[in-house]
């Protein structure tokens, strides 16, 4: 299968967001303070506290970002995604974000010579935990299947390894 770029798509119940535009780096070139503590990080948090795709709209004309602004609604993120992944050729990063596991895997080719990419194993949540949820939830809605939820907490569940080629 195919997926646009950028997508959301859900895997085992676990929401993805990725996109191949080198986000973070469009907005690094257009911060003013560029010298604050846990820059990547807050770089990133832009597009979950926006929830968008672009969060720096318009995009400036000497980005390498090229947006057809005919398909705008795409780059909305209707909820927060599980894992977001965010390619850029700055600094790789793995951050739990605002729920949200934020991951920039670097490049997977810079020039001639290999970079890096991303190897994320998430584990199921343990069959304890489903057992006291599903008690604690059944016993204050009195048996309704429909308020079964259970919180993914797939920041915590998932192993993240940024491997060089």
């Amino acid at each position: 299968h195919l997926l646009p770029n950028p997508c959301t798509f859900k895997v085992n119940e676990v929401v993805f967001s990725v996109t191949s535009n080198d986000i973070m780096s469009t907005l690094s070139s257009a911060e003013i303070n560029k010298n604050c503590p846990f820059r990547l990080h807050k770089l990133a948090s832009h597009v979950i506290q926006q929830q968008s795709f672009s969060p720096m709209f318009p995009v400036p004309t000497d980005s390498p970002i090229q947006m057809d602004h005919r398909h705008a609604k795409f780059w909305h993120l209707n909820n927060t995604p599980d894992v977001l992944i965010l390619p850029s050729r700055e600094t790789v990063l793995s951050k739990e974000m605002f729920g949200s596991l934020v991951v920039n895997p670097g490049s997977l080719s810079v020039g001639s010579t290999g970079g890096t990419y991303a190897e994320l194993n998430i584990h199921p949540i343990s069959q304890e935990k489903l057992q006291s949820v599903e008690e604690k939830l059944r016993a204050a809605t009195n048996d309704s299947e429909d308020a079964l939820l259970v919180p993914h907490e797939v920041a915590a569940r998932t192993s993240v390894k940024i491997i060089r080629i």
